[in-house]
């Protein structure tokens, strides 16, 4: 009976520390993105991305429609997804008041960005010692990139809190494998899909993985629940916006925008000192996104005169520029528009955060990519007793791959690698859980 109420107490010590510690990791993440909110002013919060996104929502409130059109009697079209601009429409039909809505806004990215930090807490201590998943919710509390776009109105921030979401629940289904958990995470990754489509893919590309660690029948059922449910997510709204589209772009040359832009090297910086685009300068570029195949003959040719120069873009350049620690195509450092009296210029605790955590990044990156290699082994070596935290772990890196998979093969914008931060940080971890894992030897 002695041992029974140990066992009991523990347990009861262990959620308690747990607890405590996701209050402290929410508090650090709320007090600093409220102190950025705060000192640190956006001058023009509707240029470019926010405008668009704005006048969907407008629409939306007034007149019922999905339009990007501005003034009276606007023409729906389907430019956008549909998420994002139902969010801001939700506020500016509670508040009426622009500025009133845009402060809420900000302030709600604020929570979803705290809450991001605690749901990387709660992933991490699914497969990771204690002290490492403080570690990462701690860097994802304290993240330059994710702090600065919680006051811009943009994507990233809801994104990152639902994909974020997402992969918890998938790590629950792992860890408890029910097929209502692999629909649910699913449809939580569709959702994020109405608001960045990026993420579209990744069911399908983890269904592999599905049937290499689940037995017959489950995972034939557990393949088509993953398929379902970001169908389920997806397809009403897609339906809707459907039925009520006038004016309708061509998705497909959205996406030959991309292919054809990933096609320059080095994509933006022609020189250390000049930035630019080298597309810009390209008088084939409009043709080339009207015509893949000019683009692909296009890129032929001009691969065939320099091998190693697109070579080198393809398997490396490209993967560096998205995980690279500036925005590039923003306007300097961690900032997407400028901004005036920023808290990490303005504040030498914030600032010291900044430097310390942009000198980490290429060492996490590193961190990241030793863990995968170390995963990679134990899985070949028949696995370990805790099969349970490879997999999770194998998850956490397979998003990371995934999307610079994508961007290796578009445009790889470093704008785009923000959401994966906390993804990365949990990933940095896990070197630190590979000596605490038994393998399996195989017979």
């Amino acid at each position: 009976m002695k041992i029974s109420n140990d066992k009991l107490r523990g347990s009861f010590h262990g959620k308690y520390k747990k607890t405590i510690l996701s209050i402290l990791i929410f508090i650090l993440a709320f007090g600093i993105r409220l102190s950025y909110m705060k000192k640190t002013i956006v001058p023009n919060p509707f240029m470019k991305d926010s405008g668009v996104y704005l006048s969907y929502a407008k629409n939306l409130v007034q007149y019922n429609t999905f339009s990007k059109s501005k003034g009276p009697n606007p023409v729906p079209d389907n430019l956008c997804e549909t998420g994002y601009p139902f969010f801001i429409a939700a506020f500016l039909k509670v508040f009426k008041d622009l500025n009133t809505s845009y402060a809420m806004i900000i302030f709600t990215q604020i929570i979803l960005g705290s809450l991001t930090a605690i749901i990387v807490f709660a992933i991490g201590i699914r497969f990771l010692p204690l002290w490492a998943a403080t570690g990462a919710a701690i860097l994802t509390a304290f993240s330059p990139h994710l702090i600065a776009t919680t006051s811009y109105f943009l994507t990233e921030t809801l994104f990152t809190f639902i994909m974020t979401a997402a992969i918890l629940i998938m790590a629950e289904a792992l860890e408890n494998p029910r097929p209502f958990f692999f629909f649910a995470a699913s449809f939580i990754m569709g959702i994020a899909c109405l608001v960045r489509p990026a993420l579209m893919l990744f069911p399908v590309f983890i269904i592999p993985y599905v049937f290499f660690i689940k037995k017959p029948p489950k995972r034939i059922l557990v393949s088509m629940l993953l398929i379902l449910g970001i169908i389920t997510a997806i397809a009403p709204w897609e339906l809707w916006k459907k039925s009520r589209t006038t004016i309708i772009y061509d998705k497909s040359s959205l996406f030959s925008r991309a292919l054809v832009l990933g096609f320059y090297p080095d994509l933006i910086y022609k020189t250390d000192s000049q930035k630019g685009f080298p597309y810009a300068e390209d008088k084939k570029y409009d043709e080339m996104t009207s015509d893949l195949g000019l683009a692909f003959t296009t890129l032929w040719q001009r691969a065939k005169k320099s091998p190693m120069k697109y070579l080198n873009w393809y398997i490396a350049g490209k993967p560096a520029m998205f995980w690279s620690w500036d925005v590039l195509q923003g306007y300097e450092d961690v900032y997407i528009y400028p901004v005036k009296n920023s808290l990490f210029k303005t504040s030498a605790f914030a600032g010291a955060i900044h430097k310390v955590m942009k000198i980490l990044h290429p060492i996490l990156i590193i961190m990241t990519m030793a863990g995968f290699a170390g995963l990679v082994l134990i899985s070949k070596s028949g696995g370990s007793t805790s099969q349970i935290s490879v997999d999770i772990g194998l998850l956490v890196i397979s998003l990371l791959f995934y999307f610079t998979a994508i961007h290796t093969i578009l445009a790889p914008l470093p704008r785009y690698s923000i959401p994966l931060r906390p993804m990365l940080y949990l990933g940095a971890f896990i070197p630190f859980m590979l000596p605490g894992l038994k393998i399996n030897k195989r017979d």
